[in-house]
């Protein structure tokens, strides 16, 4: 009999005391994230470049536009040629744990002239050193193109700190055997963590921040291999992204992109978090066979599978049961009231149904 899934959203916001944070491997994206985040229509009349130590950055006016959900999946649900590409059996350089949909990278410059694409997707990874962009899949024609690095494209090196300062060149290319068209786009990426802080947003809340600012210098490569072959390179413009990012959120709490020309900033895209969403599915069929969330809290954490929970239990870094709870009745989803546990690491072990136990660690602080 086919099962009909349906799933709900708990919405979780956030705000943390003033202090400067440390974001590390916990605090980047894994499978089943889901956040909700608004566009503002009114970011061209903010002045987003200042920054600095214990900085208070006040955009509590920015306006509604509209929203979007982003999701981050596991790999093992990719696109064939992206599982191949990106997957547990890929080069250490390219196996990643999540993707998601987003922007097509030949959406700039010359490419969009050259290639239409339906659906894209972007491929991530992560170690205890750095958090990283892949590649990206692009359904061309109506087959899922990868589009692999030949060098990560390093987003974070972990774990974050202000006054961290790093670069790296990362390439990909296209060459479409049946096209007389071959692409390549080259591009640096600088990253400064540049300012920790207060952030204010429209959501009401304050967040404790580090913000990285990242310049994005890019070429694109042409070359026609035709009767008279012919070929040119064109620089983009410099791009700028902003990023603040707040401990257990697992997306910048505010990313805002744009173009710098003579050290003046225009912004073309401003999001902000609007809540962070977890996904709660009433069937078997989930975003992910297991999870929890968030890994750091103060009050709860919820947990969900893919199969029943039969029983979870909390143990502490000294390997004592601190909690045990029974689902009666059998559900695929927890909420585990943490609040009276003492701050620090924790193990959480869940039995389900079918006979196995998953394990996931989080911090109560």
């Amino acid at each position: 009999m086919k099962k009909i899934v349906t799933c709900l959203y708990i919405v979780v916001a956030y705000f943390t005391t003033n202090a400067q944070i440390t974001i590390d491997q916990s605090d980047m994206p894994i499978a089943g994230d889901s956040t909700i985040r608004v566009n503002a229509t009114n970011g061209a009349s903010f002045t987003f470049p200042t920054t600095g130590a214990n900085y208070t950055w006040d955009f509590s006016t920015l306006t509604y536009n509209n929203q979007t959900t982003n999701k981050y999946f596991d790999i093992t649900k990719a696109p064939l040629l992206g599982l191949l590409t990106f997957g547990p059996f890929a080069s250490n350089n390219l196996k990643s744990q999540i993707f998601m949909s987003g922007a097509s990278p030949l959406n700039l410059g010359v490419a969009g002239n050259l290639f239409a694409s339906d659906s894209n997707y972007e491929y991530y990874k992560k170690t205890a050193t750095r958090y990283a962009r892949t590649g990206y899949t692009l359904r061309l024609n109506g087959i899922d193109v990868p589009l692999p690095y030949d060098s990560n494209e390093v987003m974070y090196m972990l774990p974050v700190n202000y006054g961290n300062v790093d670069s790296g060149i990362s390439v990909f290319e296209i060459d479409i055997s049946l096209l007389p068209i071959y692409y390549k786009t080259r591009q640096k990426r600088v990253n400064n963590v540049d300012g920790w802080g207060t952030l204010k947003l429209p959501n009401g809340y304050d967040y404790q921040t580090l913000r990285v600012k990242s310049e994005i210098y890019a070429i694109d490569s042409v070359h026609v291999d035709t009767l008279f072959p012919f070929g040119f390179s064109t620089p983009r413009p410099k791009t700028v992204e902003y990023k603040w990012l707040a401990k257990g959120l697992q997306a910048p709490v505010l990313e805002v992109s744009g173009t710098e020309l003579g050290g003046n900033f225009t912004a073309t895209s401003v999001k902000y978090l609007n809540k962070v969403a977890l996904p709660i599915c009433t069937n078997s069929a989930s975003f992910t066979d297991f999870s929890i969330f968030p890994t750091r809290s103060t009050t709860n954490i919820y947990v969900q599978s893919k199969f029943e929970l039969k029983e979870i239990i909390i143990i502490d870094m000294h390997g004592n049961i601190v909690k045990s709870i029974k689902n009666k009745p059998i559900s695929y989803y927890q909420n585990v009231d943490i609040a009276n546990l003492p701050t620090g690491y924790y193990n959480l072990k869940a039995l389900l149904v079918n006979g196995k136990t998953e394990n996931a660690k989080f911090i109560k602080e």
